[in-house]
């Protein structure tokens, strides 16, 4: 017997709602009780509020607990046998029923309504000129749980390249910890935090204190592929790479970077190098640090049997060549990057290609390229990478996230489970 999901889902909705209404005469308690606290509180009348004062502490806890109580069966609703015995694969953990819910939905084609989340400009406060690139995608990884910190939140496999629906709306700062100059960590491979300003903690951090601090590392740190750094050379080849089209490239030993040479292309061709550490229905960062003026066109891919994946430097998935000139002076280190889902089925011929097309003149620098998964937190994706400076202590990132909360249900197994179930445009769950 199939689930009856507009019965089942009922349940959560009335569940949510009671949790919503006890959270809401928890903090109007609390206001009014403070309210008459400021009041009646003159002189030496210390009795006149301390007896509200105790009483609304005694209601607080009772109120939290009851509200801690009524969230708990969440999980048992979701591990109740009417469920569990209709799922594809019976399962053994919360996490196993969350991944067989959003199957045994997908394959009956049910679905909830749409949260909208929007992700805002980020801002940047440097201690030098150019602090580098912070880039956050709304895509969600089927490898990588959206809400790591949250125990019973599992990865998805059927979700990934979906936007996310379940981030929290806040303004959060991602702060440099560890530098190069005074962390001991060597330059491009910096550390960060990511601070939510939130008072609660829907981040469950700390044991329930506030929304982080969440470790985050450079695109550099997170490498996958060690010949991506282009730090060796075998004659004018790159170690490890194959030329496809021949050309004018080769090491530069005038343009260092982090005290290696470069590799420059001074003509029209094409290079690639076979990717061995990439895994299907994954999110990925590829990418490259690079230099240059002149008039020609370049692109980097990651090409295989499968589909294609092209970057000129924005965070979508396909994209045209890439005019140069870049940057006014020629030596300014912009990032040029994609942030992709990989297929299914990753083919055994996966390879990174940097091609050169058009040239007319001038010269183009790369160095320090990158394959890496992203850092999740707050149900989104996070990739950091240096510019032309070093980034030092208390450099920091600034960006406000928001979520309308339209679906009742989307929003309740977010908080209940940091996890997000299939939706629509034309739900079937209302």
């Amino acid at each position: 017997m199939a689930i009856n999901y507009a019965n089942a889902f009922d349940i959560i909705k009335q569940l949510k709602e009671a949790v919503d209404v006890m959270i809401g005469f928890h903090a109007s308690l609390d206001s009014k009780v403070g309210d008459t606290i400021t009041a009646i509180q003159t002189g030496n009348q210390q009795e006149l509020f301390r007896v509200p004062g105790a009483f609304t502490e005694d209601m607080s806890l009772g109120i939290a607990a009851e509200i801690a109580k009524m969230s708990s069966l969440g999980d048992a609703w979701l591990m109740h046998e009417q469920i569990v015995d209709e799922l594809p694969i019976r399962p053994r953990s919360i996490k196993d029923a969350l991944k067989s819910l959003y199957k045994d939905m997908n394959e009956n084609s049910q679905s909830v309504g749409q949260n909208s989340v929007t992700v805002g400009a980020v801002t940047t406060t440097a201690n030098y000129s150019n602090v580098g690139t912070l880039n956050v995608d709304k895509r969600l990884s089927g490898r990588l749980a959206p809400h790591p910190n949250r125990y019973q939140n599992p990865p998805n496999l059927l979700i990934n390249g979906v936007d996310s629906e379940i981030a929290y709306g806040d303004d959060l700062a991602v702060y440099c910890i560890e530098d190069s100059r005074n962390g001991g960590v060597s330059e491009g491979y910096e550390k960060f935090m990511v601070v939510g300003k939130k008072t609660t903690d829907p981040y469950m951090l700390d044991g329930g204190k506030f929304g982080g601090p969440f470790a985050i590392d450079t695109v550099l740190t997170k490498n996958l592929e060690s010949n991506m750094l282009l730090q060796s050379f075998n004659g004018d080849l790159p170690s490890g790479w194959e030329e496809v089209t021949a050309g004018s490239y080769g090491e530069d030993t005038t343009v260092t970077r982090y005290g290696y040479n470069t590799l420059k292309f001074e003509g029209n061709c094409k290079l690639r190098l076979p990717v061995t550490n990439v895994k299907s229905r994954g999110m990925y960062v590829v990418g490259f640090l690079v230099n240059g003026t002149g008039t020609m066109d370049f692109q980097v891919t990651l090409e295989g049997t499968n589909p294609t994946y092209t970057t000129d430097g924005s965070s979508d998935d396909l994209h045209e060549l890439q005019p140069l000139p870049i940057g006014g002076s020629g030596t300014q280190w912009t990032p040029f990057y994609l942030t992709t889902p990989t297929p299914i089925d990753i083919s055994a011929d996966l390879y990174v290609v940097i091609e050169i097309t058009n040239y007319v003149s001038g010269k183009i620098n790369f160095t320090h390229g990158f394959v890496c998964e992203p850092n999740y937190f707050n149900g989104l994706n996070w990739s950091i990478y240096p510019g032309d400076d070093k980034f030092l202590e208390d450099d920091r990132f600034e960006l406000t996230t928001s979520n309308n909360e339209a679906n009742v249900f989307q929003t309740y197994f977010r908080d209940q489970f940091g996890f997000q179930i299939p939706s629509s445009g034309t739900p079937t769950i209302t």
